[in-house]
């Protein structure tokens, strides 16, 4: 449905849906006379009509101008040092702190050992399809300190 031009897409989503050309006219506020006109691809309308026509479909208008369903949000999920490791592997926080030594009075959260762990949890994120971590600063920097006393 992707690559189908403007006017298959709303027919296929109209039928789908089980209405008939003058039913989506009077739920989207028009007439049948257009609808007809966008299905045959003569016209196309605005984008307030796209809206209206998606709304009354049960589709998102991106769904009516792309064919493509929207992609579901992902799940967010606040990393803190104790449920860390329930969610990524601390492997690679682990090998960072390896040859690090910790300052008497901690990491600090603006230290750059803080932002590589942070620059790899985004590669997760961009990596997991389902899921965004959130962590910071000084999420981070505890948690580093922990896994540096832990060797």
């Amino acid at each position: 449905m992707a690559r189908e031009p403007f006017g298959t897409r709303l027919r296929s989503l109209r039928v789908r849906a089980g209405m008939s050309q003058s039913e989506l006219a009077k739920k989207a506020g028009t007439d049948q006379s257009h609808v007809s006109r966008w299905e045959r691809n003569a016209t196309q309308p605005e984008v307030a009509m796209v809206e209206r026509l998606a709304a009354a479909l049960g589709v998102t208008d991106v769904e009516l101008l792309t064919g493509q369903p929207p992609k579901p949000p992902k799940r967010t999920v606040r990393l803190t040092a104790d449920n860390f490791a329930a969610h990524l592997s601390t492997d690679y926080a682990v090998s960072l702190v390896e040859s690090f030594t910790v300052p008497e009075d901690g990491i600090d959260h603006h230290d750059w050992i803080v932002s590589k762990l942070l620059a790899w949890v985004e590669r997760e994120n961009a990596r997991l399809p389902d899921v965004r971590y959130e962590i910071s600063r000084h999420v981070a920097a505890v948690l580093l300190e922990r896994l540096a006393g832990k060797r």
